[in-house]
């Protein structure tokens, strides 16, 4: 046999490089399986065969040693490329050691349908001289391991042009040496060559079981898998043949089948579709089950809201797809126009046209109409029936309209129709009953309910008269219809006919009215006393002709303002009773005549006790939570929360007032209020305060009694008794002119009294008591105790600035208690 060694020629920059090919131990065959291969052809099953040939020519080749001939037969090795084929076939290359011959390889590939991805297209255009099968170019994607076992230099895979040619060289054959890392196109680790898949430098490869690495489409009987013209694979990312068939490549590089959701950069959630052989579906229909069905856009994407398109048959249809899950929806309303219309979608997902019924979920029969051309259900419109005679009308919802139907018309004025209950249509010349029966519409020809009086005379030649309110245009049932610009009316009876005579009723609130109508004119009596029980009360018919309840305020002959008040159950004049007003916070008190009364009433109630009221001059209401002057404005009375006159202590903020058991208000007077505590009211009836602005109990004394002992004033020194009393006084709000300037204490007692202050031996809080003798002594009633013995506040006590004790008026020395 001949020995030939191919050498190809490789172009890096200006250099070049000569690769010696068929060197020992290197490759002499190489096969390709199905799956390394991108093929160009259909996947129809329509199969591409890709051949590649390599011309041999004789070469020379001699070692240190020796030289010898080795002859090489060309040898054309075919292979059929089929994507369809589900072994894991890959891209294989069988070498023979220490032969030193390099084989040319035809290499037959098959394919289906789809091609390589664009970005790795190069045309493979080598032909083998025994095939008789005209070549269709493939890209590079599809070429077989064969172009890449033929070269045996250490590149790493990256595509460079190459131009093949044979010469003959002789060289001498080097021992194998362990190899790691690239070379060529298989992958060296401890001199093994890799093979299935590996993980290197971030990317993933594959190698097939002769170690040569994958390129194009890899099947492993399970998965479909692709790897780019540099070799490694892709993951989640689509790959585009020429052929317009998309794969999309997951996370771990299979191609994936079924349903694909996912979201774009933007958060816009897509789903698409991948049929079993794995293409990406355009412009059809995806059924999961009989109510869940996409439909893929020309990109590929399940579409969202609506869709319009024509059939095969030239119809026009519409069908929406959720905004959310992007499937058909069926049997279901889906709102248009902002919300103003709707599509009704029915069990095919095709929006309906036409008038369509249908019993909805509570058992009802319902009629919708949806424009022929539009396919929009009509709202708020007329669809007329039986040439004009009658007709429907749909509302807001789209839904045909039952009983009553009001509206404004073109002109600005309310109108009534009614639509009959269970056919739906417009009711013409007929009553239609509204309000339990309790009233009615009169449906003229146009469909209108009528407005205004209806007199006729009744088969018993009597007149009557109907009435159908102007506003609401009902018939007037228990109810009235004023006349002569509303100083009168008629009452409408159960009938609808105006009565006649007193009519004595329960209204729809269940509360009992009287009233009085001509028996002639049928009409209502107004602004009228119609007096009762032997004159001893009365109704008065007010201005609606109805016998009031409450109050009733007018103004009497003589220009005054008068308040009466009638029962509210019964409509008679209340007479000597109250009357509550105000949700209850106030009242008028109603005198034998029923009139209000006004001012002060005083009365023995049902216990016997003394009590006050007062009732506000002008509106006679009875006042509460006020005061109410007396005496010329020196004093008054206080009405508490019952209109009542209280007595005792009142707390106002954070001081007090004193009502007297005469209810009168206590005013510039001290009052003991238990035996620990006293206040003075002042001229505006309020009891003294601290700097703090709370009532100053003078019980109370340390305080003022100190600072006065420490500081002197008002005429008296430091140190000094007079001056711890007088601080004290000026503190309870004494006016200074009565106590400045009266002398050492033995003649606090005498002077006072000359100035007309009050001295007497009767002690009570806050009283000052004086003390004879030298030069005498005064201090503080601080509380006065029951055995009459009584504990005071003083100071220069023994010379101390603060001192308390219990005294009494037997006690050596007292000369007086002065009252300030």
């Amino acid at each position: 046999m001949q020995t030939k060694n191919h050498i190809k020629l490789y172009k890096s920059g200006k250099m070049w490089v000569s690769a010696l090919v068929g060197a020992a131990a290197l490759v002499t065959g190489i096969q390709a399986s199905a799956d390394t291969v991108a093929s160009n052809a259909p996947e129809n099953n329509q199969i591409q065969t890709v051949q590649v040939a390599s011309k041999a020519t004789s070469v020379q080749e001699s070692s240190a040693a020796a030289t010898s001939s080795i002859s090489s037969n060309t040898t054309t090795n075919n292979l059929n490329v089929t994507e369809s084929q589900n072994n894991a076939n890959q891209t294989s290359a069988s070498s023979t050691s220490q032969a030193a011959t390099s084989q040319s390889v035809s290499a037959q590939s098959t394919a289906n349908s789809e091609t390589s991805a664009t970005a790795t297209s190069e045309q493979a255009t080598s032909q083998s001289a025994q095939s008789k099968q005209t070549e269709t170019p493939v890209s590079q994607s599809q070429s077989t391991a064969t172009s890449e076992a033929a070269s045996q230099n250490k590149q790493t895979p990256k595509e460079a042009t190459t131009t093949s040619k044979t010469t003959q060289v002789s060289k001498s054959v080097k021992p194998a040496q362990l190899k790691n890392g690239w070379d060529g196109n298989k992958y060296y680790k401890n001199g093994q060559a890799l093979t299935g898949l590996h993980e290197i430098g971030g990317k993933y490869y594959r190698f097939n079981t002769a170690g040569f690495v994958v390129r194009g489409i890899y099947n492993d009987g399970k998965n479909k898998q692709y790897y780019n013209r540099d070799f490694s694979q892709v993951r989640n990312d689509y790959v585009r043949f020429d052929t317009g068939r998309v794969y999309y490549f997951n996370e771990i590089g299979n191609a994936v089948t079924g349903l694909r959701t996912f979201y774009t950069a933007n958060g816009i959630k897509r789903v698409e579709y991948y049929d079993p052989s794995f293409n990406k579906v355009r412009n059809t229909y995806h059924r999961v089950d009989p109510t869940t069905t996409y439909y893929f856009n020309n990109d590929g994407f399940a579409v969202r809201g609506v869709r319009e398109f024509t059939n095969q048959n030239n119809e026009r249809l519409i069908e929406v797809y959720d905004d959310d899950t992007m499937t058909k929806l069926r049997s279901t309303y889906v709102p248009t126009d902002n919300g103003d219309s709707a599509y009704y979608l029915n069990a095919n997902g095709f929006a309906v046209k036409g008038l369509r019924g249908y019993i909805d979920a509570n058992g009802k029969k319902q009629i919708e109409y949806y424009n022929d051309d539009t396919f929009k259900q009509v709202r708020n419109d007329y669809y007329m029936l039986d040439g004009g005679k009658t007709a429907y009308f749909f509302g807001n919802d789209g839904k045909a309209v039952r009983g009553i139907r009001e509206f404004t018309d073109a002109d600005g004025k309310k109108q009534i129709e009614a639509y009959n209950n269970q056919t739906m249509t417009q009711m013409r010349n007929a009553y239609y009953m509204i309000d339990g029966n309790t009233s009615a519409y009169y449906l003229g020809n146009d469909g209108k309910a009528i407005r205004g009086i209806r007199q006729f005379t009744d088969a018993n030649g009597k007149k009557q008269v109907e009435a159908y309110n102007n506003q609401t245009m009902k018939q007037m049932r228990n109810a009235y219809y004023n006349i002569d610009n509303n100083r009168s009316a008629y009452f409408l009876g159960n009938d609808g006919k105006a009565v006649r005579g007193i009519r004595q009723f329960t209204n729809l609130l269940g509360r009992k009215q009287v009233e009085a109508y001509n028996n002639q004119t049928m009409k209502q009596m107004r602004n009228a006393y119609y007096n009762i029980d032997n004159n001893r009360s009365a109704y008065f018919l007010g201005n609606d002709g109805k016998a009031v309840r409450g109050i009733r305020q007018f103004t009497n002959l003589l220009g005054r303002k008068q308040v009466e008040a009638y029962n509210n159950q019964t409509m008679k004049q209340m007479r000597n009773a109250y009357y509550n007003i105000d949700g209850n916070r106030s009242a008028y008190f109603l005198g034998n005549d029923g009139k209000a009364i006004r001012g002060v009433r005083q009365f023995t109630d049902a216990k016997g006790r003394k009590q006050v009221e007062a009732y506000n001059n002008q509106t006679m209401k009875q006042m509460r939570n006020v005061h109410y002057n007396i005496d010329g404005n020196r004093s008054a009375y206080f009405l508490g929360s019952n209109g009542k006159a209280i007595t005792g202590l009142r707390k106002v903020g954070k001081t007090y007032e004193y009502y007297d058991n005469n209810f009168k208000q206590v005013r510039n007077k001290v009052v003991s209020i238990n035996g620990n505590t006293a206040y003075r009211f002042q001229g505006n009836g309020l009891a003294k305060t601290d700097r703090f602005g709370y009532a100053a109990n003078i019980s109370n004394v340390y305080a003022s009694g100190v600072r006065g002992f420490y500081n002197g004033g008002y005429s008296y020194p430091a140190g000094q008794c007079t001056a711890f009393v007088s601080h004290i006084l000026a503190d309870q709000g004494v006016n200074a002119s009565q106590f400045k300037f009266l002398g050492n204490g033995a003649q606090w007692a005498g002077n006072a009294r000359a100035r007309g202050i009050k001295v007497d031996r009767t002690p009570k809080v806050g009283a000052i008591v004086g003390f004879g003798g030298g030069y005498g002594h005064v201090a503080c009633i601080k509380k006065v105790n029951a055995n009459g013995t009584f504990v005071i506040a003083e100071g220069n006590y023994s010379g101390r600035a603060y001192n308390e004790r219990t005294i009494s008026m037997s006690t050596s020395g007292v000369n007086g208690i002065i009252h300030f």
